[in-house]
């Protein structure tokens, strides 16, 4: 009766090492799980994702690419594999907000109402955009949308302004715009805004 306790007691220890081990291990190398796009800021409509998070940086898992993404205050450094570990992008200049078509990384360059949007060809290694935006950007019908600044000459063609920005000589006229993944090129709406951007 004796030998079954101490057995018994022994079988517990060792099982209670084995589990707070294997705890420590998914604290330090992060958990497997699925989530939504904005908890990573990435963008809502590009491909879908599983992701690992680790102390200091992050790895999002796509069908064909996993990046790593290492975080600090103004960037990230962004690094892009195919599945055989080949590095096909690596940068620290943006920030990486998804992969549309199992092909296209897009980028976001700054943090303010005016950035920089770059969409990156993976497997042809190229850029096929590079533009400033402002505001917002949104994934439909595969396609990015988002609003662009334009010179507008005619005075026909000119959006009213609100009153609160009449006045004010740094207002800016924004046309919707949106990229094509289909195509590779900026389509222009002819839907004009008036603004002001800080």
């Amino acid at each position: 009766m004796k030998n079954l306790s101490l057995t018994f007691i022994l079988i517990a220890l060792l099982l209670q090492t084995v589990l707070a081990q294997n705890s420590q291990k998914n604290k330090i190398e992060g958990a497997r799980i699925e989530v939504d796009y904005q908890k990573l800021g990435l963008l809502k409509n590009t491909d879908n994702f599983s992701f690992i998070q680790k102390v200091d940086s992050i790895i999002i898992l796509y069908k064909y690419f996993t990046v790593t993404k290492k975080l600090d205050c103004t960037s990230e450094d962004v690094s892009i594999y195919k599945k055989n570990n080949i590095v096909v992008y690596n940068n620290s200049c943006c920030y990486f907000i998804g992969i549309k078509n199992d092909r296209y990384a897009i980028f976001d360059e700054g943090t303010s109402n005016t950035r920089g949007l770059m969409v990156y060809d993976l497997l042809e290694e190229r850029e096929v955009l590079n533009l400033v935006y402002y505001l917002d950007l949104k994934i439909e019908n595969n396609s990015i949308y988002f609003d662009a600044e334009v010179k507008i000459k005619d005075e026909n063609l000119k959006p009213k302004c609100p009153p609160e920005i009449e006045d004010i000589p740094y207002k800016i006229y924004l046309e919707k715009q949106y990229f094509s993944f289909q195509d590779l090129k900026v389509i222009h709406t002819g839907i004009y805004t008036c603004s002001f951007v800080e």
